[in-house]
């Protein structure tokens, strides 16, 4: 049973029909000292992963100058591993998601 299951998750994970999710196991403590609290909301997400937009980033990078190399090398790691990023929160300041003004865009950094 549970290896049919396996299977099952794969397949449909592959074919687009569902996603893996996951919910902390423990308390989760945020940098300044407060408890965080999850909840499960619909968000955008881009899908950096894709080959396409990698290879058009790295096209981008080949004429791109910056002050220091190892910048350079960091971009360079971050497109490496980016794979699908929250692009969306409920509220805050910024700009409102072209697609769905009911979220806000939220930026991309670690």
């Amino acid at each position: 049973m549970r290896d049919a299951k396996d299977v099952v998750k794969a397949q449909m994970i592959k074919d687009g029909q569902a996603m893996i999710y996951y919910e902390p196991e423990k308390e989760v403590i945020a940098r300044s000292g407060c408890e965080c609290v999850v909840a499960f909301t619909d968000q955008w997400f881009i899908k950096y992963g894709d080959q396409a937009w990698k290879d058009q980033i790295a096209k981008h990078l080949e004429g791109f100058e910056t002050y220091k190399a190892d910048t350079m090398e960091m971009f360079k790691y971050t497109v490496g591993w980016l794979k699908e990023w929250g692009c969306s929160r409920a509220f805050g300041l910024g700009t409102y998601l072209p697609i769905d003004e009911r979220y806000v865009i939220e930026s991309l950094e670690s």
